[in-house]
């Protein structure tokens, strides 16, 4: 099973196409998806920025900690999730796939709209099972 498809189709458009012609089906499925460095810088940024207002909070907590506090909920739930998302380095998105059935390794292969493969599982006999369309595939 190649881990991705397309990749010498430079055009976005054109390998979604590609990916399309050659899926045994298209299905809409969550996987992880790594983050850009960008989006990784940003969300450190964001994390530092907001980690820098809930220190400056606590230490304005001692004078008014009841209406402090109610500010700082949100912050440290903001903090949690973003903790959690660098930690992944990924997040989970929903997005159409192409599924491709690999006879020979008996794989079902995900792939995203960019032809990379995001997910696989043993083929089940149905999807095993010969249709026009893979015998077309097989022709050509």
């Amino acid at each position: 099973m190649e881990k991705v498809l397309g990749q010498d189709i430079n055009d976005l458009d054109a390998r979604k196409q590609f990916l399309l012609d050659n899926a045994d089906e298209v299905v809409e499925m969550s996987y992880s998806k790594a983050f850009d460095a960008d989006e990784l810088a940003k969300k450190k940024t964001e994390l530092a920025e907001k980690s820098i207002k809930i220190n400056d909070l606590n230490e304005a907590i001692k004078d008014y900690k009841e209406e402090v506090g109610l500010e700082l909920k949100p912050l440290k739930e903001d903090v949690k999730n973003l903790l959690g998302d660098i930690k992944a380095k990924s997040r989970i998105v929903t997005e159409k796939c192409y599924k491709i059935v690999d006879e020979d390794e008996r794989m079902a292969c995900f792939y995203n709209a960019e032809g990379v493969l995001v997910s696989s599982r043993p083929a089940t006999k149905e999807e095993l099972s010969p249709t026009i369309f893979k015998e077309i595939r097989k022709a050509e």
